[in-house]
C-alpha cells in the first residue's frame, strides 16, 4: 500500500490565497505617463514663428517710395497705399504684411482715380515700390470744376483748385460745357484737342496769350481773351492764316479791346467784328 504524501494545503492558506487581489501579470504592466518636453517646445516654437512672421513688424512694409510722377503728387497716391494696407487679408491677416500684399486691389485703387500708362508694384525688404508712368495732359478741362485730359479727350483726373494756379501756363484751359464729368470721360475729340494746342502755341509765339478757350461744336474753337473778348475758329481753317488775320485786326481795327466783344475768323479772310 502506497501512502499519498504530496501536499495538502491547510484551509488557512487556502483563505489566504483567496483574499490576495493583487495579480501582476508581467507582460501588461502599465507604464506611467511622462511630460512631452519636445512636444511642448514644438508648439512654443510654432507660436512664436507665427507671431514673427504675421503679426510682428520683421515683414510690415515701413516705407512706400514712389517714381514716376509728374503732374500727379505723391500726396495724392500714397494715401490709396496706405488706406489699403491699413486693413486685413482674410480677417485674419494684417494687410501691411509683405506676404500677404494685396498688389491687384492697390492697382485697382489707383487705375480707378488716375489714368496711367504702366504702373507697377515691387516689393522690397519693408518696402514697397511704386514705379508709374502718366499719360501725358494735353488740355485743362472746364465745367465748374478743372480736370486733365489727354490727347484723345479722355479726363484723367481733377484738379485741385489750389493746384490750378500750378498750371496756368503750361496747359492751355478748354471749358467744354459739359454739365457732369467723371474720370475716364470721352468730353471732347482729338480733332479739337489737336486744334486748341496748335492755336495755343502760335497765339502766344504771337503775343496773345489767351485766358482760356471754348467747344463751340465740333468745327469751332473760340478764343477766350483776358480782357473778356472772344476770337472765333474754324478748325478747318490754317491756323496761321487765322492768327495773322486776328493779329491784323487787334492792330489796326480795336483801338480799345475793352470795348470789343468778339472777332469772327471762321471765313478765311473774311473776318467780322463787334
Amino acid at each position: 500500500m502506497i501512502n499519498d504524501v504530496s501536499y495538502q494545503p491547510s484551509r488557512q492558506n487556502i483563505k489566504k490565497d483567496y483574499q490576495i487581489k493583487r495579480f501582476v501579470n508581467p507582460y501588461f504592466e502599465k507604464k506611467q505617463k511622462k511630460f512631452n518636453t519636445k512636444l511642448y517646445l514644438q508648439v512654443i516654437l510654432a507660436i512664436f514663428l507665427i507671431y514673427l512672421i504675421f503679426y510682428s513688424d520683421l515683414f510690415k512694409i515701413k516705407d512706400i517710395n514712389i517714381s514716376g510722377l509728374d503732374i500727379i503728387s505723391e500726396g495724392e497716391i500714397k494715401p490709396l497705399i496706405e488706406q489699403r494696407l491699413s486693413g486685413w487679408r482674410f480677417l485674419v491677416f494684417p494687410a501691411d504684411n509683405m506676404l500677404f500684399l494685396d498688389k491687384d486691389a492697390i492697382e485697382r485703387d489707383i487705375n480707378a482715380k488716375f489714368r496711367l500708362q504702366e504702373l507697377s508694384l515691387n516689393r522690397a525688404w519693408r518696402s514697397l515700390k511704386v514705379s508709374l508712368k502718366e499719360d501725358i495732359s494735353y488740355v485743362i478741362i472746364y465745367n465748374q470744376k478743372f480736370y486733365f485730359a489727354d490727347g484723345d479727350g479722355i479726363i484723367q483726373k481733377e484738379i485741385d483748385t489750389e493746384q490750378i494756379k500750378n498750371y496756368w501756363d503750361r496747359f492751355p484751359i478748354l471749358n467744354v460745357g459739359q454739365p457732369q464729368i467723371s474720370i475716364g470721360d470721352h468730353v471732347i475729340s482729338k480733332k479739337i484737342i489737336g486744334y486748341v494746342l496748335d492755336l495755343d502755341k502760335q497765339l502766344k509765339a504771337a503775343g496773345i496769350y489767351p485766358k482760356g478757350y471754348e467747344s463751340g461744336g465740333p468745327d469751332q474753337v473760340n478764343l477766350v481773351a483776358r480782357e473778356g473778348w472772344k476770337a472765333f475758329f474754324d478748325t478747318a481753317s490754317d491756323i496761321k492764316d487765322s492768327v495773322e488775320n486776328l493779329q491784323l485786326i487787334l492792330k489796326e481795327k480795336v483801338p480799345d479791346k475793352n470795348q470789343l466783344e468778339y472777332i469772327d475768323l471762321r471765313f478765311g479772310n473774311k473776318v467780322f467784328m463787334k
